[in-house]
């Protein structure tokens, strides 16, 4: 009987083909055909070469180099677990002795079985290691142990054999020595001091008032000098320039012989210099071919050895034992010798810039010391002052009147002068008023009532007026309105 049979063909690709309903081959089936022949024999399959675990997965490595995995194999193909083993022998405590010989190489433990040793173990033991001298010296690590070397090799630690009989133990800054005690110089009298050029040596006491001073021209470095601001230091007045009672105007025409800031005059070729003034020293530039002078009072020379230093460009020559300086210039510093004392002297100053001028009585420069402005001013008022100039109604003193035309004033000076001064005026008659209950106008410029009348402390002046004054009636002397004008009194040398 014939039978309908659904034939699959599989194609070279191995996809199959599906023959549907209709297409569907029908064939009978009859008599099966005779056995086909036996086919050829296939290729050799690949060989495993390795096995390896990664992580759980085992992979097997064939010889063509191509892998198998049998994820989670090591999960999956895990044994039973094993038997419990057997107990093991046990270790019967046992008392042992050792013994450990010396020497720097490993030790050699020798265990005796029937010794009478017991104890606990603790582990690896180190013993302390020895310190330094250098360690003792800081002295913060208490771990260590000393020796003699290291006692020895510390700085901190004396260990200096004993000297000679009378040494002093001391030390060099970084070590401890046996040296022979500091030689000693016995001062023999209340305020002696101990000195030392080479070696030690004696500066006897000073006289009253001295006060030491270091030197280095002195035999031992130091001497007993002055105080400050004495002769001994300055013999110059206003060395720093800050009193200009005259209040002379930098770049003025300075006239040979005139006065700028005080105790200051113009050389024989005049004096013209250029300044801003400070409240205390000032430097001054004198200009191209001019000079300025200070002659030293008498009164204000000690004698014997001088030096004259001054800061600037300016160059110095002096005049010894005169008012006139003389000879070459030269540069600061400058040493006068063979001053006589209690005569005068001066010093003389050439273009270029000056300040802080001193002239001390000393073989070697001192410093410049400068003085308050109070003790400058009455030091230059000895020399000269000035009385107004400066505001209008400047009053000069009180007064009388000696008669219907005249006034007559007593102006006391505020230090005694030099020598009695000569007055000087500035502006015309009507600059100047005597006033009692009015102004009355002078009709000449003031002068002096006299020399005998007036003294290095005081000056009697004479205001005369036309008229209009009464005999015996005090009075005020002043300007009249006019700011400028002034009185001077000058006992310049």
């Amino acid at each position: 009987m014939a039978t309908n049979v659904k034939i699959n063909f599989i194609t070279g690709s191995a996809a199959k083909v599906n023959l549907t309903s209709s297409n569907v081959i029908k064939a009978t089936i009859k008599d099966r055909g005779p056995v086909g022949a036996t086919g050829a024999t296939g290729e050799t399959g690949a060989s495993i070469t390795s096995a390896a675990f990664s992580s759980n997965d085992l992979i097997f490595t064939k010889d063509d180099a191509n892998t198998v995995v049998l994820t989670n194999a090591k999960v999956d193909l895990k044994g039973d677990k094993g038997d419990k083993g057997d107990a093991g022998a046990g270790i019967t405590e046992q008392t042992v002795g050792f013994t450990v010989t010396g020497g720097t190489t490993p030790k050699t433990l020798t265990v005796a079985l029937d010794a009478n040793v017991s104890g606990t173990n603790t582990g690896d033991q180190t013993l302390p290691t020895k310190a330094t001298g250098a360690e003792l010296d800081n002295g913060t690590d208490d771990a260590k142990f000393s020796t003699a070397k290291a006692l020895k090799d510390s700085h901190n630690v004396p260990s200096v054999a004993p000297g000679t009989s009378g040494n002093l133990l001391t030390s060099n800054g970084t070590d401890w020595t046996s040296s022979a005690p500091p030689v000693s110089v016995s001062v023999t009298t209340k305020g002696d001091l101990q000195t030392f050029s080479t070696v030690p040596a004696r500066l006897a006491v000073g006289t009253d008032g001295q006060i030491p001073r270091a030197n280095s021209a002195a035999t031992n470095g130091i001497e007993w000098t002055p105080p400050y601001n004495s002769l001994s230091y300055q013999a110059l007045i206003n060395g720093g320039f800050t009193v200009n009672q005259r209040v002379y105007v930098s770049d003025a025409t300075l006239a040979a012989g005139a006065y700028g800031h005080d105790r200051w005059k113009a050389g024989a070729g005049g004096g013209d210099y250029t300044f801003t003034q400070l409240p205390q020293s000032t430097q001054i530039t004198i200009k191209t071919g001019k000079s300025l002078i200070q002659v030293v009072e008498d009164k204000n020379v000690i004698g014997g050895t001088y030096t004259l230093s001054w800061e600037g460009t300016a160059q110095a020559r002096f005049g010894k034992d005169s008012a006139t300086p003389s000879g070459s210039y030269a540069t600061s510093p400058l040493t006068i010798t063979g001053q006589t004392a209690g005569t005068v002297m001066s010093v003389e100053f050439n273009e270029g810039t000056l300040g802080q001028v001193s002239c001390a009585n000393s073989s070697v420069a001192l410093p410049f010391m400068p003085k308050s402005y109070e003790e400058e001013l009455r030091a230059c008022q000895r020399y000269y002052i000035r009385m107004g100039g400066t505001l209008a109604y400047n009053h000069y003193g009180v007064g009388v009147c000696n008669s219907t035309t005249s006034a007559r004033v007593l102006i006391p000076f505020r230090t005694k002068m030099r020598t009695i001064p000569t007055m000087g005026t500035t502006g015309a008659a009507g600059d100047y008023s005597v006033y009692t209950t009015v102004d009355v106008l002078c009709n000449a410029a003031p002068s002096s009532a006299g020399v005998n009348l007036s003294s290095e402390e005081v000056f009697i002046v004479n205001f005369p007026v036309d008229s209009g004054l009464t005999a015996g009636q005090s009075c005020l002397i002043r300007n009249a309105n006019k700011a400028s004008v002034f009185l001077d009194f000058s006992a310049e040398l």
